[in-house]
């Protein structure tokens, strides 16, 4: 290869390698606002300041607790056992955890921002976890999960609404099912038991059959 060539080619890689600090600044400042929504929630979260929190949920998160809501006021057990085993304790636990009065009047933001304050909504999720890698297409991002600075084969989603990156909380309850199926395999029982004795723990009382009757009959 002729000298001109290989100066050439060295100079292209000298060029290359001077790019990637700028590139790797453009990168981060494109993904900061996906870091910040989620430091913001994690905190809100943390203090059990339900009010602050809801305002970085995304209007999916608002849509699946809905739903939950609806089927812990009126689900038949037929319906709330077709449920993963995951969203089938959410809906419980709304039913026997949170005021008859703000499940039928509340709004699913009312009931999210109950749930954070009293601790129903677990911060164990979050709290030893940071933002790795960030990943945005269009208007949803993913950041993957790091605990101990190691990642976990999982990711964080967000929507961007009205300019501001917020968190999916539908999406945590995706990456928790399976969760009571394992405890129940494990303790060689089902997993609606599971839940009634974790029910009874949260609770401080006796959590039996009757927790599969609706608050009030289906509309």
């Amino acid at each position: 290869m002729k000298l001109s060539a290989l100066r050439t080619i060295r100079l292209a890689l000298l060029l290359a390698l001077s790019a990637l600090p700028a590139a790797q600044a453009q990168m981060e400042a494109f993904t900061a606002p996906v870091q910040e929504g989620f430091a913001a929630y994690k905190a809100a979260l943390l203090a059990k300041d339900g009010a602050k929190a809801v305002t970085l949920l995304s209007a999916n998160s608002f849509a699946y607790y809905d739903r939950m809501r609806k089927l812990a006021l009126s689900g038949s057990r037929e319906e709330i056992e077709r449920l993963p085993d995951v969203d089938r304790l959410l809906t419980l636990s709304l039913r026997v955890r949170v005021p008859r009065e703000t499940l039928e009047s509340g709004s699913a933001r009312d009931i999210v921002a109950y749930a954070i304050g009293a601790g129903m909504i677990s911060a164990n999720s979050v709290a030893k976890a940071e933002l790795g890698e960030i990943n945005i297409k269009d208007d949803q991002a993913e950041g993957q999960i790091l605990v101990n600075q190691s990642p976990v084969g999982a990711v964080f989603r967000f929507h961007s609404e009205d300019g501001v990156w917020k968190f999916d909380l539908e999406h945590v309850t995706v990456l928790a099912r399976g969760t009571v199926a394992a405890m129940a395999e494990k303790n060689g029982t089902s997993e609606n038991e599971v839940i009634l004795q974790f029910l009874s723990k949260m609770t401080g009382k006796t959590i039996g059959p009757e927790i599969w009757q609706p608050l009030r009959p289906a509309q």
